[in-house]
Parts: structure tokens; C-alpha cells; sequence
């Protein structure tokens, strides 16, 4: 009987654990998403593999060329753009993790 309390223990502290990374996962994306829809490319880089953090780069530098007027109307269209993320798939064995979301 031990044994089955144990293994009961052990299931619901995993369960917990997974259920906390999950949201901390959820929240790094929530700030992902964030600074990426306010055209804070810099910032949303850190969050990034390199290659995308790259090419996040390339859009901050593209931006920054841009006329001040059409770069304050591309701000402020990403700024009225919002999302809810809809779930948060773990992979233990790459540790990454696949976040998907809505736009709203």
C-alpha cells in the first residue's frame, strides 16, 4: 500500500511541476509576444534562436529606415493586434517547447 502512496505522491508532484513549467513557459511567450507586437525587435530577439533572433534584427534595421510616418502607423497597427495563447506543448527531450496562439 506504501508503494501505490508513493507512486500517487510522485505522479501528482510531476503533474505540478509540469503544470509550472507550462506556465512559465506561457508567461515567456506572453512577453514574447508582447514586445514583438509593440515592433520591439531587440527585446523580442532575446527570446529567440539565433537565426530568428537574426532576422528579427534585419526587421529592427528595416524599420529604423523607414519614414518616421509610416513606422508610427506600423506601430500603432501591431499595438491594436492581440492575442490569446491557446496552448503550451512541452518536449522534454529537446527541452523546447511549441506555444501556439490566436490573434486577435
Amino acid at each position: 500500500m506504501k508503494k501505490y502512496l508513493l507512486a500517487a505522491v510522485l505522479c501528482l508532484m510531476a503533474l505540478c511541476a509540469c503544470h509550472r513549467t507550462e506556465k512559465r513557459v506561457e508567461n515567456v511567450a506572453e512577453t514574447f509576444l508582447n514586445v514583438y507586437y509593440t515592433a520591439d525587435y531587440d527585446a523580442a530577439a532575446a527570446y529567440c534562436t539565433p537565426a530568428l533572433a537574426g532576422q528579427l534584427a534585419q526587421a529592427a534595421r528595416a524599420q529604423a529606415d523607414l519614414p518616421a510616418e509610416t513606422a508610427q502607423k506600423m506601430k500603432e497597427a501591431l499595438s491594436q493586434t492581440s492575442f490569446t495563447i491557446v496552448s503550451v506543448e512541452l518536449d522534454e527531450a529537446t527541452a523546447s517547447a511549441r506555444v501556439r496562439y490566436d490573434l486577435t
